[in-house]
């Protein structure tokens, strides 16, 4: 975005947000249900650019650990094949 804008979250009043001077995100709403929404976005200056909408991962820590186990994993894999080739 390139100014100010009003959101409005599933009828409510609408809220005034200003966007990131460098570029960055603006959270509009958190904490929603997980049921279907409707956004109304107005801004002066059109339109924004982009518009993301996400959730909160479940079990943030498990998004870092997994990969750190299946790497681990291979490297054990590997080494295994390894010793039973040479030995």
């Amino acid at each position: 975005m390139t100014g100010p804008a009003e959101v409005a979250i599933d009828g409510a009043a609408a809220v005034s947000i200003n966007p990131d001077v460098e570029g960055g995100s603006v959270t509009a709403a958190s904490a929603l249900a997980d049921v279907t929404h409707t956004a109304v976005v107005r801004s002066p200056n059109g339109p924004p650019g982009v518009f993301i909408v996400a959730r909160a991962q479940p079990w943030p820590w498990l998004w870092a650990l997994a990969p750190a186990l299946l790497l681990a994993a291979l490297v054990v894999v590997g080494a295994l094949l390894m010793r039973a080739m040479i030995g």
